[in-house]
């Protein structure tokens, strides 16, 4: 390569960093995908398949009260609701690693410990609610993933605690309660605000 080519190449790669930069700095892009795209490429390492990360903004929600939860959705109690009630916007994730199937309940409760900004029933019923406007790459989700809401946990009558999730009903989404004993498989999803 000459030094006239690298020179070139250098320069659509410092225009290229500076894009990167400005969208980071604006918001349009989650800055942990980006920072972990970068160690990776840093690294050596490219995904043989890349995942795209879709994101949905939800506004901002008053968290319903825990009576109401209760009552709603027959509940003894609700252990918490830690939903954030400013404007989000949504990402998905799993918890397991490259090599996992599923994990425990056990250990899906010790992996959430480190997932921040976990979206919960509010964002969860939102997100049910105006499916019909959300992005097509999001609907596309359908029946190949479901998705926990784990900042809300609900407690039932024997016991047993559950977090929102939402699943496939046909062509819709639709909201329903997941035991936490059940653990966390590789179809699933956690939905979190990113940073």
């Amino acid at each position: 390569m000459t030094t006239q080519v690298a020179d070139a190449v250098l320069g659509k790669i410092a225009r290229q960093y500076n894009d990167l930069f400005r969208r980071v700095r604006e918001g349009t892009l989650e800055p942990e995908g980006v920072s972990n795209g970068l160690q990776a490429l840093i690294e050596g390492k490219f995904a043989a398949e890349a995942k795209p990360t879709i994101e949905i903004r939800i506004p901002a929600l008053s968290r319903i009260a825990k009576s109401e939860i209760c009552s709603r959705y027959g509940f003894k109690s609700v252990e918490r609701d830690n939903s954030p009630t400013e404007e989000v916007i949504m990402v998905l994730e799993s918890v397991l690693r490259d090599d996992e199937n599923s994990i425990s309940w056990r250990e899906y409760e010790s992996r959430l410990r480190t997932v921040s900004g976990q979206l919960g029933l509010s964002q969860a019923l939102w997100v049910v609610e105006h499916q019909d406007v959300l992005p097509a790459e999001f609907m596309a989700l359908l029946g190949k993933v479901y998705i926990d809401f784990p900042a809300t946990i609900a407690v039932c009558s024997d016991g047993y605690r559950s977090v929102p999730f939402l699943n496939q009903n046909g062509s819709r989404w639709y909201l329903n309660w997941h035991w936490l004993d059940n653990g966390f498989s590789s179809d699933g999803r956690v939905a979190r605000s990113r940073k």
